[in-house]
Order: C-alpha cells, then sequence, then structure tokens
C-alpha cells in the first residue's frame, strides 16, 4: 500500500512513459538529445584543457610558429564544438515544445474532452485536472521539464565520470572524500524537496481558488452584477485571503531551501579548500605548472558537476511527482464503456427510452434527487418534463444524456441498458440544448457545425438555419455565417440576443441530426408570442424524432404528446395536457396561474411601459 505522499508511478515508470512516447512522437528526438549530452560534456572540458595547452607551450618555450599553429588549431575546435552544442541545444529545447503542446497537451485535452461527466464535476477530481495542467504548461517542469532536467542530468553524470577518473587517478581519497560532501548536500536538498512535495495539494486548491476568482474578475457577463452589487470588494478579499495563504507556504518552503543554502557554502568551503591545498602541496613537491592547471580545472569542474547533479535530481523529483499528476488523472477510471459498447441501430431515426424504477443521488449525499422515476418514451414521442425549482428536472436530463448512471433502477436505450452503450456513439445520437449553453468565441458555422467551414456541410448548414429562424439574422450581416462571435479571437466579433443565441443553439442540434432532443428552458429569453411561435415550429421540425422539453412556463405543453410532472424528485402525475387538467391537481393549478400572466402579456403588452411613476 502506498504512503499518503508517494507518489503514484515510479520514476522509472515515468522515464518509460516519457520516452516510449516521445519515441513515437519523433524518434530524433532522442538521438538528437544523447548527441546534445555528449557534446555538453565536451564543451566545458575543452574549457579546461585550452588553458593548460597555453600554459604547456609557455613552459617548453614552444616556437612562435607551432604556438600560433596550435593556438589556431585548438580555437577551431573549440568553435566546431561550441556550434553544434549550441544548435542541439536550441532544437531540443525547440523540439520539446512542440511534443508538450502537440501531441501530451491534447493527451489532456482529449482526456478532459471525453472522460465521464460525473467525474468532471467532482470537486477533487477538478483539483487533479488543475495539476495535471500544470505539468504541462511550463517549460521546465512535468513532462518537457522532465526532458530538459534529464538531458542536464546525463550531462552532468557523464562529466562526473569523466573528470573522476582523472581525479582518481590523481588520489582516489579526494574523490571520495568529494563524493562523501555531494551526499550529505543531496539528503538535505531532498528534505526540502519532500517538504515542498507534501504541500502540492494545499497550493493546487488555493490555486484553483486563485484561478476561479480571476476568472470572475476578468469575465464579461459577471462584470453586471460585480458592478450593480459591489461584489468587488469581498472577491478582493478572499482572494487577498488566497493570496496570503500562499504567500506563507511558499515562505516556509524558501525557509527550508535557505538551510540547503548555507550547506552548501559551508560545504563548498570545505570541498574547494581541500583540494586546491592539494594540488598546491603537489605543485610545490613537483607537478608542472600546465598539469596544475590541468588538474585546478579538473577538480573545480568536478565540484561544477556534482552540485548540478544535486540540483538535478532535485528538480527530476519534482517533474517526477508533477507526471505523476498527468498520469493519474489521465488514467482515471470511466464508469461508461467509451471505445467499445454497444450501438443504438444505424437504422432508427428516434429512440426508444425508458427509465425502469429509477433513483439517484449525488456521491457523498444521503438524499436521493430522483426516486422510482418510471415511464417509457417510445420512438418519436414528444414528452414534456415540468415541475418547481428542485424537482429534479434538470438531474433527470443528465441521466438521459449518459452523462451520470442510475444509483438504482435502468435506464434502457431501443431496450439497451445505457451502461451497456458506448457512450461516445450514443452522444452523436442525442443533442441538448441546454438554457446555460457554451458558445466557442469561433465564427458563427463553426458553432453550429463544431467543424472548420472547409469540412462542415454547407447544405445541412444552410437548412438549419433555415429552420431554427437564424437566417434573417445571418443575412443582416456582412460576413454571414463567417461572422465571429465574442471579441476573444477576433476583434470584430458579435454578441447574439438572448433569443438570437437560442435560435443558433437550435440550429446547432439540426444540424446534428439527433435522434433524441432535449430542451431546457430552450425559449427562457423569449416574449410568450415568440415562445408559441418557436414551439409550433418545433411540431414540424421534430416530426418523427424523440424530444423532451423543459419548462417552467408551460406553453410547451400542450404540443407535447405526456406531460410528467415532477414533485420532490417523484413522478406526481403523468399524462396528456387535458389529461392533467381534468385532474385538477398540481400541473392544472400552475398552468391556471401562468395563463393569466400569458393573456395579460397579450392583451396588454404596453401596460408596463405605460405606467407612470408618481
Amino acid at each position: 500500500m502506498k504512503k499518503e505522499n508517494e507518489p503514484a508511478y515510479s520514476l522509472s515508470s515515468n522515464y518509460h512513459y516519457i520516452y516510449e512516447n516521445m519515441w513515437k512522437y519523433d524518434k530524433s528526438l532522442i538521438f538528437y538529445g544523447l548527441a546534445e549530452v555528449i557534446f555538453n560534456v565536451i564543451l566545458p572540458l575543452c574549457t579546461v584543457i585550452l588553458p593548460s595547452i597555453v600554459v604547456g607551450l609557455l613552459e617548453r618555450k614552444a616556437e612562435i610558429s607551432e604556438f600560433i599553429y596550435t593556438m589556431i588549431l585548438v580555437f577551431l575546435v573549440y568553435g566546431t564544438v561550441s556550434a553544434v552544442q549550441a544548435f542541439l541545444t536550441t532544437r531540443n529545447r525547440n523540439q520539446y515544445i512542440d511534443i508538450r503542446l502537440n501531441y501530451f497537451s491534447l493527451i489532456l485535452f482529449r482526456k478532459c474532452f471525453h472522460m465521464d461527466y460525473s467525474l468532471l464535476e467532482k470537486e477533487k477530481v477538478r483539483a487533479e485536472l488543475k495539476k495535471a495542467g500544470d505539468s504541462i504548461y511550463g517549460n521546465w517542469q512535468g513532462l518537457e521539464g522532465l526532458m530538459h532536467r534529464n538531458i542536464n542530468f546525463l550531462t552532468n553524470v557523464l562529466g562526473l565520470v569523466a573528470y573522476s577518473a582523472v581525479i582518481g587517478w590523481i588520489n582516489p581519497l579526494i574523490l571520495i572524500f568529494l563524493l562523501a560532501l555531494s551526499s550529505i548536500q543531496i539528503l538535505v536538498f531532498r528534505r526540502a524537496k519532500l517538504y515542498e512535495h507534501k504541500k502540492k495539494d494545499e497550493i493546487a486548491r488555493i490555486k484553483i481558488t486563485q484561478s476561479y476568482l480571476q476568472d470572475q474578475a476578468f469575465d464579461l457577463k459577471a462584470g453586471k452584477d460585480i458592478r450593480l452589487y459591489q461584489l468587488d470588494k469581498i472577491i478582493s478579499r478572499v482572494y487577498g485571503s488566497a493570496n496570503n495563504k500562499l504567500k506563507r507556504i511558499k515562505t516556509k518552503v524558501r525557509g527550508i531551501y535557505y538551510v540547503n543554502d548555507i550547506v552548501e557554502i559551508v560545504l563548498k568551503f570545505l570541498r574547494d579548500g581541500c583540494c586546491y591545498g592539494y594540488l598546491i602541496y603537489l605543485l610545490i613537491h613537483g607537478l608542472s605548472v600546465s598539469d596544475f592547471v590541468l588538474y585546478l580545472g579538473i577538480v573545480g569542474g568536478l565540484a561544477g558537476w556534482i552540485t548540478k547533479i544535486t540540483e538535478e535530481i532535485s528538480e527530476l523529483g519534482r517533474c517526477h511527482y508533477m507526471i505523476c499528476d498527468f498520469r493519474k488523472f489521465c488514467d482515471l477510471k470511466d464508469t461508461f464503456s467509451h471505445t467499445k459498447g454497444q450501438m443504438t441501430g444505424e437504422e432508427d431515426t428516434a429512440l426508444d427510452i425508458v427509465f425502469d424504477h429509477v433513483s439517484f443521488k449525488y456521491e457523498g449525499a444521503e438524499d436521493y434527487v430522483l426516486e422510482d422515476v418510471c415511464f417509457h418514451m417510445k420512438k418519436g414521442d414528444k414528452y414534456a418534463l415540468v415541475g418547481v425549482n428542485g424537482a429534479g428536472k434538470t438531474t433527470l436530463v443528465k441521466l438521459m444524456c449518459g452523462f451520470y448512471q442510475p444509483t438504482k433502477g435502468r435506464i434502457l436505450v431501443n431496450g439497451i441498458d445505457i451502461k451497456e452503450l458506448n457512450i461516445e456513439n450514443y452522444f452523436k445520437e442525442i443533442a441538448v440544448v441546454f438554457q446555460d449553453t457554451t458558445v466557442l468565441s469561433l465564427t458563427i458555422g463553426e458553432n453550429i457545425c463544431g467543424v472548420t467551414a472547409d469540412k462542415a456541410a454547407e447544405e445541412d448548414l444552410w437548412q438549419a438555419i433555415e429552420l431554427s429562424g437564424l437566417k434573417k439574422k445571418i443575412d443582416s450581416l456582412p460576413k454571414g455565417v463567417h461572422t465571429y462571435l465574442n471579441k476573444d479571437v477576433e476583434e470584430s466579433g458579435i454578441q447574439l440576443s438572448g433569443g438570437e443565441l437560442q435560435k443558433l443553439l437550435l440550429a446547432r442540434a439540426l444540424y446534428k441530426k439527433a435522434k433524441l432532443l432535449l430542451f431546457d428552458e430552450p425559449t427562457a429569453a423569449m416574449d410568450a408570442i415568440a415562445e408559441s411561435e418557436l414551439y409550433e415550429q418545433y411540431q414540424k421540425l421534430l416530426k418523427g424524432r424523440s424530444a423532451l422539453f423543459i419548462s417552467h412556463r408551460l406553453a410547451s405543453t400542450r404540443y407535447c404528446d405526456k406531460i410528467l410532472f415532477l414533485d420532490k424528485g417523484r413522478i406526481a402525475e403523468a399524462g396528456s395536457h387535458e389529461e392533467l387538467m381534468d385532474m385538477n391537481g398540481r400541473y392544472a393549478m400552475m398552468f391556471e396561474v401562468q395563463s393569466k400572466y400569458y393573456k395579460e402579456e397579450r392583451q396588454y403588452p404596453r401596460q408596463a411601459c405605460d405606467t407612470q411613476w408618481v
């Protein structure tokens, strides 16, 4: 059993994961990386040998021609090595950025896009997503960081081996002494890193809070409420509190690293004092000046390799933990089948939906949101789902969408348990118009089709626009369907009204040619007259397809085959509009109350405008 702060994957497993994917993406990345390691060691070795060669020439009073010839040759070699090393470093850094953005980032995107929605809603999973994102959104951390750090680590190891061979030849005891000092430094550094890792979950939670508040501060919709209700003060206060918590944690982490820095200074003093003292002793007892210069550079270089190895081991550990976060999120298990499972039947144009004694409660909750819900929506049926706020209507729709699985009971789609379906294929067969639906800051056509203009089915696109009632608006735009929405991507982007937005969402659903359409308050932004007209249009558009309407306003119910009145998670009443009105129950009472307002709105549409305050 793994301990609380023990990483989910071993370091060797993460190495295998990274380099297996690098090999799959571009094999040359590995070979160029090895070449960079070799030249990273050769270059500083040249800088150590060069002064020794110069001193050696002077020591034996070489001829001026020999001196010039040797120096030209040495600098030519040094220049070539330096140029190759610079090329490899630049190339590899650019390639590591490329694989991070075009490969590993897409792995995270795909996981986030396709994982069970019920997982994505969980606060714990959102925190895991934040940490996984941190591992791919930086050059020197996480996945790309391990690529860079591993090059540096292998460079330092190879340099250490080469320099150790020279120092071991001078005096093995000096080598043992240097390695012992480095071990102490590594242990102190490890302590600091372990504390930092221990605090990573707390830091991740604080960063989620910060990100949320930053989004609210910059969000256009939130801007209205912030101004009207002076929410800036509470946002600033909570944001400041989160910043202070993060500051305290970071201060403690820096304090531990400061202790490490003090230890490093002391160890460096001991290391340099002993090594340089020994070399001076050898110089006094007959060592040549050129050899002294060479050994002095080797000893100094060895100390540098050891120090850098310590740093790189620490940084590799940090990257290792971040890669564990990335892989842990990507390996989250879904409950639905996303790659296998049964199909509903390609020949169908509508779906048959059965809720068989379905009950549902959210994870960790004590009470059921839905209890013993039973109904059978046959192919081509139009159902309305009504009820007061909190009755469980949206939860029922999410269950029908395949976002959740029932806690009890079964949901059958064309006679197949939804748990057995290929959920990705099922998503392609349904369309939902939620009350609060996301539109992307892309073109109108791309928002409707979900693909770029060159891949859109032009005829189907214009048919959807025509049927949804959006054509008049698009015809008025200079760029038509190529007009951008919002201004995040394109400065000339426009904003649609509430009613226009609902029509765009309807066009999106119609373009998809779904077998099941679900509408969650589709006319919430429309007046009563426009609402009635749209529902009459729905009757034509949805012929032969299954559909479910959710609405607080009951104008839609008269157009539906059957109405389900949901009350406290249970179906309290079910039947046609006429049947429920004859029952004279909760539905009839709600309809009578709302019908008064509809009549007033039709008879006195300007009453509110004509009223004057005295």
